[in-house]
């Protein structure tokens, strides 16, 4: 084979894919973060203080209102489901609410701080990592109906961040 005809079709080799790859992100036939269900936040936003290596990598954090009525019960319940239905993996996760004033219903798997989140909004659940860093954000739907859907969502999200986690590094 020619010495040319060797460079040209090495070039075409490299080429190629790079052009396909460009003319699919610039007409848009990528979408970037289909795999998360939650909202990625767009800002660093420093939640929780950082936790030590042997505790629990992942935390789920409800931003609960200062007073604590059906939406604030259901969202808690669907945490509890959460945790219980992680199985084995449930060593990897705590379960945080943070507020001004602890619900009154809150139970052993709960962890009550007390402080706000001035970048977000009451009512809301959060995944949150060892250092304290809020990633995803999951709001809670209009349509109780809906909140099997909400709980889905998290345990996906869950269940990828846990299984790809190396601990603490």
């Amino acid at each position: 084979m020619p010495k040319k005809k060797f460079l040209w079709l090495f070039a075409a080799c490299c080429l190629v894919p790079l052009a396909m790859a460009q003319l699919v992100l610039s007409a848009g036939w990528f979408s970037a973060g289909a795999n998360s269900k939650g909202q990625w936040l767009s800002e660093e936003i420093k939640l929780l203080p950082a936790t030590a290596a042997n505790q629990p990598h992942w935390r789920l954090v409800y931003l609960a209102p200062a007073d604590c009525q059906q939406q604030c019960q259901q969202t808690l319940n669907l945490m509890t489901q959460i945790h219980t239905a992680l199985g084995r993996k449930q060593d990897n996760l705590t379960l945080v609410v943070l507020g001004d004033v602890a619900p009154t219903e809150l139970t052993a798997p709960f962890q009550f701080q007390q402080g706000a989140a001035p970048a977000l909004a009451e009512g809301q659940l959060i995944l949150v990592e060892h250092n304290g860093l809020a990633l995803l954000q999951y709001q809670f739907p209009a349509d109780v109906s809906q909140l099997p859907l909400l709980g889905k969502a998290v345990m996906s999200d869950l269940k990828k961040l846990i299984s790809y986690d190396r601990g603490p590094v």
